[in-house]
């Protein structure tokens, strides 16, 4: 955490609560490359148009890899999808957003993961998800788009599943020990204290979020979590 660093250092001082945030589903934005998906090159070279209608903030739906056109199901939680651009051109999307005074809260959804990610297809990650009571395990949903794939709810009771959810808000919060190319903020997509209404992992605000928020925050004080239908 030491390692990370910052030339924006008043960004994270700033309170969230005069914000005016514009939400960005990246495939359905700018297309930067003519391949016909919006993507992150495109969304930064929107950022001074969307500064300019009065908006201090941008919410960036998923970018995470992902079969599922929406990229909330994840098969790599570290990397962006290809088809909307690389790690690097995100963290320079944020760069951009920081250097004229914006913040960018990245949308994500980590209690749940598709079936081609380590914790749902690779054996000794097998207690990582929630296979028995899930209300998705063993589904495999036709997306739209044409791709196909199972996902699995992750097991929040694990302190393994914890450690690993702290790497991932603190990657993205801090990526290459650099907190301006990180986000200042999260919002959690399916943020619930009894997962699915199942009323078998219960809890899971103070067990699961609660230390990884925590552990956000000792990166980058000032960062938000939005929920969305907590309860």
């Amino acid at each position: 955490m030491s390692a990370c660093l910052s030339l924006l250092a008043p960004i994270d001082q700033q309170g969230w609560k005069d914000e005016i945030v514009y939400q960005i589903f990246p495939r359905s934005y700018f297309d930067s490359n003519g391949d016909h998906i919006g993507d992150l090159t495109g969304i930064a070279l929107k950022l001074p148009t969307i500064k300019q209608m009065g908006f201090t903030s941008i919410l960036v739906n998923p970018i995470f890899k992902s079969r599922v056109y929406h990229n909330y199901f994840a098969d790599d939680f570290f990397q962006v999808d290809p088809a909307l651009g690389t790690n690097e051109s995100f963290y320079r999307l944020v760069r951009k957003a920081h250097a004229l005074g914006m913040k960018v809260i990245l949308d994500i959804e980590t209690q749940y993961v598709a079936d081609q990610h380590p914790w749902f297809a690779e054996p000794q990650f097998q207690n990582y998800v929630w296979k028995k009571g899930s209300a998705f395990y063993d589904l495999k949903i036709n997306w739209w788009g044409g791709s196909k794939a199972k996902i699995a709810a992750i097991n929040p009771d694990l302190p393994e599943v914890i450690e690993a959810g702290k790497n991932i808000f603190r990657f993205w919060t801090c990526p290459n020990g650099s907190l301006d190319s990180g986000v200042d903020g999260f919002r959690i997509d399916h943020m619930m204290d009894d997962l699915d209404n199942l009323h078998v992992k219960k809890n899971v605000l103070s067990n699961y979020w609660k230390p990884i928020i925590e552990a956000t925050k000792q990166v980058r004080p000032g960062a938000i979590f939005l929920a969305e239908q907590s309860d």
